[in-house]
């Protein structure tokens, strides 16, 4: 996949503002324990894959969504970081650390001082607020903006287009940036599924906003069935279609503040639940419930 080919190995290719960069840099010749969060795509897990091959570092890669227990951290994480390396510093990576519970964050106050001679704590995640403020005053908070310079974006999608020998029309590149900006990774991965023969397409890529239009004018005429056979046809990305609602239901509503409240509620739970078309109905039942 292009998003992996082509993944920057080193900070003259990374896509960022020149103040992030800045800070990225000096984590790289400073070492310290880190928290780095921002939204999906911006570039925190290519940034860690840069810092440990530029520092040359053992590193135990964890997906805390999975390993969020006390049992998870004093069995795997406790005996990983007091083990020696053959690098200067051994590196704990927890990627999604915004899903480990408050009691398994603390089981990592005292590690991460114990083993501070031969041990670095990376957290990479997507809300601050859900780690609690004694883990974050034991690290470096590094706050990715969401908003990567575009200019930067595209040459890049240049670069891999012209690399592929991909024809393209520079407006429909540009409209695949702003369709999925700022995730970078998602907009490569549009170019990429967007190529047909050696050309940049436009592809179903392009008609996600009118299917979501589709699920709004349904969701106006109260008609569930034509609802859920465009949800279960279509591949859906929630999150747009939760800012659209968030947009535009509230200025046809009487109640516009309560219909704020449950999409955001809605749009919270779905990055938890197994199935996110029933959440959706959940809400749109709560909606029409006096507020719609």
């Amino acid at each position: 996949m292009w998003a992996f080919k082509y993944e920057p190995d080193n900070m003259n290719y990374y896509i960022a503002g020149e103040d992030l960069k800045l800070i990225l840099k000096a984590a790289i010749n400073n070492v310290p324990n880190m928290m780095l969060f921002g939204l999906h795509g911006i570039g925190k897990g290519t940034f860690v894959n840069i810092f440990l091959k530029e520092n040359k570092f053992e590193c135990l890669k964890l997906n805390a969504s999975q390993r969020n227990s006390v049992d998870d951290i004093r069995d795997t994480v406790n005996n990983a970081a007091k083990a020696l390396a053959m690098s200067k510093y051994k590196i704990i990576y927890m990627n999604e650390c915004d899903l480990m519970s408050p009691e398994a964050q603390e089981t990592c106050l005292q590690l991460i001082e114990d083993v501070h001679k031969i041990t670095r704590f990376i957290f990479v995640g997507n809300h601050l607020n859900r780690m609690i403020p004694e883990l974050q005053s034991r690290c470096t908070i590094i706050e990715f903006p969401s908003n990567p310079p575009v200019k930067e974006i595209y040459n890049f999608c240049q670069k891999i287009l012209s690399q592929e020998h991909v024809k393209y029309e520079p407006e429909i590149l540009k409209a695949v940036i702003k369709k999925y900006y700022p995730d970078i990774r998602k907009t490569i991965n549009a170019i990429e599924f967007s190529t047909v023969d050696g050309v940049l397409e436009k592809t179903n890529f392009f008609n996600t906003t009118e299917v979501i239009k589709n699920i709004y004018k349904a969701i106006l005429d109260r008609d569930l069935d034509v609802i859920r056979n465009v949800l279960r046809s279509n591949k859906i990305s929630y999150n747009e279609l939760y800012t659209y609602l968030f947009d535009n239901l509230p200025s046809v509503s009487t109640s516009p503040g309560d219909v704020i409240i449950e999409i955001a509620e809605h749009s919270y739970r779905d990055y938890f639940c197994a199935n996110k078309e029933i959440n959706f109905i959940g809400m749109l039942m709560k909606l029409y419930k006096g507020i719609l």
